[in-house]
């Protein structure tokens, strides 16, 4: 008798255990097939994160490896220590195509950033790119909120929409949909200094819209 309820205890224990352990295994990983979810760190979070909440628009930043292989082949095709103007004259090359420089303000009727190519197509795609380079030693905490500070220049003034207080009823009018990749590495000097570059791709899909009441 007594044989039989050690037994149920001993049962009743490895229940509980394989319980706790099927706990542990389901937490972390938000119950999308086992995979863990990993929050953004780095120069991802820091973009994402460093962006104010009033800004009209949120662009939301992802790491992207087609990024990152492009923006280390800018830097190592040019000269040690390249200024943020070649790399960015480089990085444009390599990802070819019609590309825009991202600035941190917008002309007059603008819908991205300033530059002279109209924009008022559905469904048409507009890619900016931007280099920013961060000199002076600066630690790795320093260089992503340099470079935070200056992706947040460029979103706080990004458009919704190109609707004004001229749009009448029926009048046409584009939609503006941002989606960013972002890309930073590290690189060291013959003399040990260090630099770091950074490099985000903005594309800015438009869809034109009808005003209505």
């Amino acid at each position: 008798m007594k044989l039989n309820k050690v037994l149920a205890l001993a049962l009743s224990g490895v229940m509980a255990v394989s319980m706790l352990a099927g706990c542990s295994n389901n937490s972390g990983n938000g119950g999308q097939n086992g995979e863990e979810q990993v929050p953004a760190t780095g120069i991802v979070a820091a973009v994402n994160n460093g962006q104010d909440a009033d800004n009209k628009v949120k662009v939301n930043f992802t790491a992207d490896p087609t990024l990152d292989t492009q923006l280390n082949k800018a830097v190592n095709a040019c000269a040690e220590k390249a200024s943020e103007e070649k790399v960015q004259a480089k990085l444009e090359e390599i990802i070819g195509g019609d590309t825009v420089y991202l600035d941190g303000a917008l002309k007059k009727g603008g819908a991205f950033m300033p530059y002279s190519k109209s924009v008022d197509e559905d469904g048409e795609e507009i890619v900016g790119v931007r280099v920013i380079k961060v000199t002076s030693n600066y630690n790795e905490n320093a260089a992503l909120n340099f470079v935070s500070d200056k992706v947040n220049r460029i979103t706080k003034n990004l458009l919704e929409n190109s609707l004004s207080d001229s749009n009448k009823i029926n009048d046409k009018y584009v939609a503006y949909d941002y989606a960013g990749t972002v890309s930073m590495i590290e690189t060291t000097a013959l003399d040990g200094t260090t630099n770091y570059y950074a490099a985000i791709v903005i594309t800015n899909t438009c869809t034109v819209e009808t005003v209505t009441v």
